[in-house]
Protein backbone atom coordinates (compact mmCIF):
# COMPACT_ATOMS: atom_id res chain seq x y z
CA UNK A 1 0.00 0.00 0.00
CA UNK A 2 2.66 2.59 1.11
CA UNK A 3 4.94 1.14 -1.98
CA UNK A 4 2.23 1.87 -4.74
CA UNK A 5 2.07 5.88 -2.91
CA UNK A 6 5.72 6.30 -3.36
CA UNK A 7 5.50 5.09 -6.66
CA UNK A 8 3.07 7.14 -7.97
CA UNK A 9 4.05 10.22 -6.24
CA UNK A 10 8.01 9.13 -8.37
CA UNK A 11 6.46 8.64 -11.46
CA UNK A 12 4.37 12.52 -11.06
CA UNK A 13 7.55 13.77 -10.04
CA UNK A 14 10.48 11.79 -11.55
CA UNK A 15 12.93 14.43 -9.54
CA UNK A 16 11.73 14.64 -6.02
CA UNK A 17 14.20 17.49 -4.30
CA UNK A 18 14.86 17.98 -0.68
CA UNK A 19 16.52 20.72 -0.83
CA UNK A 20 15.66 24.10 0.23
CA UNK A 21 14.49 26.32 -2.29
CA UNK A 22 14.78 23.42 -4.98
CA UNK A 23 10.98 23.99 -6.14
CA UNK A 24 10.31 23.69 -9.64
CA UNK A 25 9.20 27.43 -9.63
CA UNK A 26 12.01 29.02 -7.66
CA UNK A 27 15.41 30.26 -8.28
CA UNK A 28 17.42 27.22 -8.28
CA UNK A 29 15.39 25.85 -11.12
CA UNK A 30 16.55 28.80 -12.94
CA UNK A 31 20.12 28.56 -11.75
CA UNK A 32 20.30 24.76 -12.84
CA UNK A 33 19.32 25.46 -16.13
CA UNK A 34 21.54 28.50 -16.68
CA UNK A 35 24.37 26.34 -15.55
CA UNK A 36 23.36 23.88 -18.38
CA UNK A 37 23.26 26.29 -21.02
CA UNK A 38 26.32 28.57 -19.75
CA UNK A 39 24.57 31.15 -19.37
CA UNK A 40 25.99 32.55 -16.08
CA UNK A 41 25.98 36.34 -15.27
CA UNK A 42 27.93 38.09 -12.42
CA UNK A 43 23.94 38.56 -11.16
CA UNK A 44 23.70 34.56 -10.05
CA UNK A 45 26.46 34.47 -7.88
CA UNK A 46 24.01 35.53 -4.75
CA UNK A 47 21.51 32.47 -5.94
CA UNK A 48 24.30 30.25 -6.30
CA UNK A 49 26.12 30.92 -3.23
CA UNK A 50 22.68 31.05 -1.27
CA UNK A 51 21.96 27.60 -2.61
CA UNK A 52 25.39 26.15 -1.31
CA UNK A 53 25.00 27.68 2.14
CA UNK A 54 21.31 26.62 2.21
CA UNK A 55 22.74 23.03 1.50
CA UNK A 56 25.26 22.94 3.48
CA UNK A 57 23.06 23.82 6.61
CA UNK A 58 20.29 20.97 5.49
CA UNK A 59 23.10 18.71 5.52
CA UNK A 60 24.52 20.03 9.23
CA UNK A 61 21.08 19.47 10.50
CA UNK A 62 20.65 15.61 9.21
CA UNK A 63 24.33 15.29 10.89
CA UNK A 64 22.85 17.05 14.32
CA UNK A 65 19.89 14.53 14.19
CA UNK A 66 21.74 11.48 13.64
CA UNK A 67 24.21 12.31 16.16
CA UNK A 68 21.07 13.02 18.54
CA UNK A 69 20.15 9.33 18.17
CA UNK A 70 23.63 8.12 18.62
CA UNK A 71 23.82 10.33 22.11
CA UNK A 72 20.58 8.83 22.90
CA UNK A 73 21.77 5.34 21.90
CA UNK A 74 24.75 6.11 23.91
CA UNK A 75 23.13 7.64 27.21
CA UNK A 76 20.37 4.80 27.39
CA UNK A 77 23.29 1.81 27.49
CA UNK A 78 24.74 4.01 29.85
CA UNK A 79 22.74 2.55 32.37
CA UNK A 80 24.80 -0.42 32.12
CA UNK A 81 28.44 1.23 31.53
CA UNK A 82 28.51 4.66 33.40
CA UNK A 83 31.54 5.59 31.23
CA UNK A 84 29.07 5.38 28.04
CA UNK A 85 26.49 7.29 30.12
CA UNK A 86 28.66 10.34 30.47
CA UNK A 87 29.96 9.67 26.58
CA UNK A 88 26.01 10.17 25.47
CA UNK A 89 25.29 13.48 27.89
CA UNK A 90 28.36 15.00 25.76
CA UNK A 91 26.96 13.91 22.60
CA UNK A 92 23.50 14.98 22.98
CA UNK A 93 24.87 18.31 24.39
CA UNK A 94 26.63 18.85 21.58
CA UNK A 95 24.08 17.68 19.02
CA UNK A 96 21.53 19.74 20.20
CA UNK A 97 23.35 22.92 20.18
CA UNK A 98 24.02 21.82 16.75
CA UNK A 99 20.66 21.03 15.65
CA UNK A 100 19.63 24.81 16.98
CA UNK A 101 22.52 26.32 15.55
CA UNK A 102 21.65 24.94 12.15
CA UNK A 103 18.11 26.10 12.85
CA UNK A 104 19.28 29.43 13.70
CA UNK A 105 21.97 29.46 10.58
CA UNK A 106 19.24 29.05 8.11
CA UNK A 107 17.05 31.63 9.37
CA UNK A 108 19.42 34.11 9.28
CA UNK A 109 20.48 33.14 6.03
CA UNK A 110 17.44 32.91 4.50
CA UNK A 111 16.42 36.23 6.43
CA UNK A 112 19.79 38.56 4.97
CA UNK A 113 19.13 36.76 1.27
CA UNK A 114 15.30 38.44 1.28
CA UNK A 115 16.72 41.49 2.73
CA UNK A 116 19.73 41.85 0.21
CA UNK A 117 17.46 40.88 -2.85
CA UNK A 118 14.75 43.03 -1.89
CA UNK A 119 16.68 46.35 -2.61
Amino acid sequence: MILDRAVILLAANPSPTILPGADSTGPFKDLAAKIRSGDIHLSDIPTFITFFIQTAIVFAGIVAFIMILVGGYQYIIGGIYSDMRESGKTTLIYAISGFVLSLLAYGIVNLIQLAATSL
